[in-house]
């Protein structure tokens, strides 16, 4: 069994990891296209919202705790489209823990954390030398396609949805909530829901209200997005997934917000201390309402406090939590 922890690129262990991967790599490059051309992580890269890097904890050959593999996304600007694309790199294990699910569990982690972080694909870059990568990735449900970069040492590209049809509904049902209620307020809502609606009509969800709300400016009057929003409940027949308490609904898409960084955790165990207080039959959310409390009793005295820093680990823990829930 193994785990993960986040880390900084240039970490000891994180270094020594990439430096075992650069090697391998180098080792096992074609001779034809020439030499392998290392590029190492730039830590700002992997740093929650624009990324992450995890190591992977498991055993050495001995059985003791050891630090064998890595891996990590980082964000890929993508002008003037409503797609959000991470790419995967430097997947890489240590010889002795290969052969045990563990690369593919490190690469299930790393496009749920790309998730997390907004992602509406992933990608990666590979050789056509790497053959059980490539087999990892066709058979994790990766379609190749053409280049999207110039990196050198690549012969294929690849690409994952990870917006299938039902999480689609399920992003449309939350951002219909939380326009709804305007939560977390009314403009942050505003955006969750044109985003939601240009996400589905980019993956071939072309209908009319859609396309309208997907296209709504800034300015569009609210009454004329609540028609559109009625229109887009009755096109895609959302009127059930509707039907219970819309704060709960809108509450994914609220912990959804702090893990793709536009707010922060105190400003969602505020909100929800706010909108729920400890009685939203709910125990995550009535999770998050206590650690507001607790915001205000060590930020009084020590804002730096390592309490802190454990208090926003245990929001982004819960807003995990939360966002998995359906």
């Amino acid at each position: 069994m193994v785990t993960w922890r986040e880390s900084p690129t240039d970490s000891e262990s994180a270094t020594q990891l990439v430096d075992h991967y650069f090697a391998s790599r180098a080792l096992s490059f074609p001779a034809e296209q020439g030499t392998y051309k290392p590029t190492y992580p730039t830590p700002a890269q992997f740093v929650p919202p624009a990324g992450v890097f995890l190591i992977v904890e498991g055993e050495n050959l001995a059985g003791e705790p050891a630090d064998v593999g890595c891996g990590g996304i980082r964000r890929l600007e993508s002008a003037g489209s409503s797609v959000v694309r991470f790419e995967v790199k430097h997947v890489w294990l240590e010889p002795f823990a290969r052969g045990t699910g563990a690369g593919r569990a490190l690469l299930t982690e790393l496009e749920n954390r790309a998730a997390e972080l907004g992602a509406t694909e992933v990608v990666l870059d590979t050789n056509a030398s790497q053959a059980a990568a490539d087999a990892l990735y066709r058979s994790a449900g990766y379609e190749q396609v053409d280049a999207y970069n110039d990196n050198p040492n690549a012969t294929h590209w690849y690409r994952k949805s990870l917006t299938p049809e039902a999480d689609i509904r399920n992003l449309l049902v939350e951002a219909i909530a939380a326009w709804r209620i305007r939560q977390p307020d009314s403009q942050a809502a505003r955006e969750a829901l044109a985003q939601a609606a240009a996400t589905a009509v980019a993956l071939d969800a072309p209908r009319p209200g859609l396309v309208d709300l997907a296209s709504a400016y800034s300015d569009t009057d609210a009454g004329a997005i609540d028609a559109m929003v009625d229109q887009v409940v009755d096109e895609l027949e959302l009127q059930a997934e509707l039907s219970s308490d819309p704060a709960n609904i809108a509450a994914r898409l609220v912990c959804r917000m702090m893990l793709t960084g536009k707010i922060d955790e105190r400003d969602l165990a505020r909100w929800a201390n706010e909108q729920f207080g400890h009685e939203s039959q709910v125990e995550p959310i009535d999770s998050l309402a206590m650690r507001d409390h607790e915001y205000h009793e060590y930020a009084d005295y020590d804002p730096a406090s390592e309490r802190i820093a454990a208090i926003d680990a245990e929001v982004r823990a819960i807003a995990r939590k939360i966002v998995d829930r359906r």
